[in-house]
């Protein structure tokens, strides 16, 4: 398979993912890197969208707290394994045709998209150690009891800042996503706006977490344009988005709200290591490793 391959399938729809029957709703279609039609990406209505996550935070928030922690681990354990090696969706795609999605919509390398989905299978599948080290002595059990031993004869109260977290989510690089599986690793029910840019890696991710037995409510997918993203944000206890400067100047005073971007990352060399070949080797590398993503 080569990134210019034109495929002769039918094009994929992505649909919105709401946990109940509904309605198709209007879609849009989405173009590559090339120009070419890659999908057509379902447009959620906004008004719905403050219904929806309140059913997130209330019924999602529940169903995620009845079961337990080590439930939950076994649960992500499996989800990481049906991301990487089953075929997900209405569409029944398959782990080849989500790569070869994937690469078609960003342009990134097939190298770097089939190494994304090692990281976020080893996301799913080390998810306990994640959510250890946020975690009181690395007790996970403190998302059970929302209670942990302080001290001797001190017990201390574990308070979530919130019933839920709102993603806008990003489309630079697949394995991005990882950050966002320790939060529903702790109990935190998601409602993700995918970016047209990748639709395809948050889509998969609800479909592989569904799959695995996760409750519908608790992570949720609403595709549609900017305004979804804003309300998703808007309307979620706390939220995280990755974005461009637009989405930092609107929300990057919002103690709620964390966003990552727009990027333009610098290195600092040293003076007196300007000329040594070393360096350009290694400015080249970090400049140039996932097709320019890293």
């Amino acid at each position: 398979m080569t990134s210019n391959q034109a495929s002769t399938e039918t094009v994929p729809t992505i649909q919105a993912i709401t946990g109940e029957p509904r309605d198709p709703y209007i879609t849009e279609s989405i173009t590559g890197y090339q120009q070419q039609s890659i999908a057509e990406v379902e447009r959620f209505p906004s008004i719905q969208v403050s219904s929806l996550i309140e059913k997130n935070q209330t019924i999602g928030k529940t169903k995620l707290a009845d079961l337990s922690i080590e439930d939950l681990i076994e649960l992500m354990g499996d989800a990481g394994d049906h991301f990487a090696e089953d075929n997900l969706g209405p569409d029944n795609t398959s782990p080849e045709q989500y790569i070869e999605n994937v690469v078609r919509v960003t342009g990134l390398p097939i190298s770097t998209v089939t190494k994304a989905v090692k990281t976020i299978r080893q996301s799913f599948k080390h998810i306990k150690a994640a959510i250890q080290a946020q975690s009181p002595g690395s007790d996970t059990t403190v998302f059970d009891t929302l209670h942990y031993d302080a001290a001797e004869d001190v017990t201390a109260a574990y308070i979530p800042k919130g019933d839920n977290l709102g993603l806008i989510a990003p489309s630079n690089h697949p394995a991005v996503f990882s950050l966002a599986l320790a939060v529903y690793g702790m109990k935190y029910p998601l409602t993700i706006r995918p970016s047209d840019g990748d639709p395809f890696t948050p889509a998969r991710i609800v479909h592989a977490l569904h799959k695995a037995g996760a409750p519908k409510e608790s992570i949720v997918l609403l595709p549609g344009d900017r305004e979804i993203g804003e309300k998703t944000a808007e309307n979620s206890d706390m939220a995280i988005g990755f974005g461009g400067a637009n989405l930092q100047q609107k929300y990057g005073s919002n103690h709620t709200v964390k966003i990552h971007g727009p990027g333009n990352s610098k290195v600092f060399v040293d003076a007196d290591q300007v000329e040594e070949d070393s360096t350009i080797l290694q400015l080249e590398e970090a400049m140039m490793a996932d097709g320019g993503r890293g």
